[in-house]
């Protein structure tokens, strides 16, 4: 998901959002991947889980 996607998702969401604000080299952020795909399959579509990756959008990460 890129800055642009997440805020047309944001504004269209019709359930629950979890960000998962995450870089590809970082041990923390792998081990929570595991975990929410877990709460992913165990919530089903109650809930959305979207990936945001701070290396690749960085003016997004900056802001929160």
């Amino acid at each position: 998901m890129t800055s642009e996607t997440l805020e047309v998702a944001l504004q269209a969401r019709d359930r629950p959002m979890v960000i998962d604000f995450y870089a590809t080299w970082c041990g923390p952020c792998l081990l929570m991947a595991k975990e929410l795909e877990k709460v992913a399959a165990e919530m089903g579509k109650a809930v959305r889980i979207v990936k945001l990756d701070v290396d690749a959008n960085p003016d997004i990460a900056s802001q929160v």
